[in-house]
């Protein structure tokens, strides 16, 4: 298998063609899908998987400058049918990635790296996948922290379009779950004006892509959003004011 595999990394190396590059990572991904279950080229799976995955992490990072999402599209190939118990056991090499959502002392790189991972494997998912739905319920909370208290722009940006991705396409309890989130974050943090603001934004963006399914969390969100409306902070009075027009 080394030789088929070393001419395929060669041609990711030196293609300059968008077409033929997204072949080559289909091709990839093809190749990672009949290793999977293959324990005599586990070591070769594990050494793919990664360059594949640290290869549509760097594309999904540089959204605005990219010609093409390949690497992406060859990482949800090889993870479209995983079996949610697969990805479950932190075996997996994906867990080099996820693991920074619950570690201690977690980089802002390797942060953007796990919520921009997120991103790719839900992106263009089904509206009932099993994957979705397990990568929602193990980090949509932490996202939902991060881009409401994080300093970093970039990290606030990457964590609302994965939010906005998962809330898309999710069902109610999903929902629940991130607008929960924030609502436990806006009552334990009031004296942080960032985080009104930011929550604001955030109920804006879910209303937006979840349409009616928002429908059943407007009676719960209205005091909150009225008592924003009076907010000190001006940015935070005129965010909340608009949740009402939309």
């Amino acid at each position: 298998i080394t030789p088929y595999v070393r001419a395929l990394m060669s041609s990711l190396k030196s293609e300059s063609s968008t077409l033929r590059l997204s072949q080559t990572y289909e091709t990839i991904a093809m190749l990672l899908k009949s290793l999977d279950k293959s324990t005599q080229h586990s070591k070769a799976f594990t050494k793919i998987f990664k360059s594949l995955t640290n290869a549509a992490i760097k594309e999904s990072r540089e959204l605005e400058s990219t010609e093409s999402y390949a690497a992406c599209d060859g990482l949800r190939i090889v993870t479209s049918a995983m079996n949610v118990e697969v990805l479950s056991d932190q075996s997996h090499p994906l867990w080099e990635w996820l693991s920074s959502f619950s570690a201690k002392g977690s980089t802002e790189e390797s942060l953007l790296s796990a919520i921009h991972l997120v991103w790719i494997l839900c992106f263009k998912a089904s509206s009932g996948s099993r994957l979705v739905r397990y990568l929602a319920k193990s980090f949509l909370p932490e996202t939902t922290r991060l881009c409401l208290t994080h300093k970093s722009a970039e990290l606030q940006e990457a964590s609302v379009r994965t939010i906005r991705c998962i809330c898309s396409t999710c069902s109610a309890d999903i929902l629940q779950l991130v607008l929960g989130s924030a609502v436990d974050l806006l009552e334990s943090k009031k004296g942080d004006e960032n985080v009104r603001v930011q929550c604001c934004l955030l109920f804006g963006t879910i209303a937006d892509v979840s349409g009616t399914r928002f429908r059943p969390f407007v009676r719960s969100l209205f005091p909150i959003v009225m008592k924003l409306m009076r907010d000190r902070n001006k940015e935070c009075a005129a965010h909340a004011s608009r949740l009402f027009s939309l």
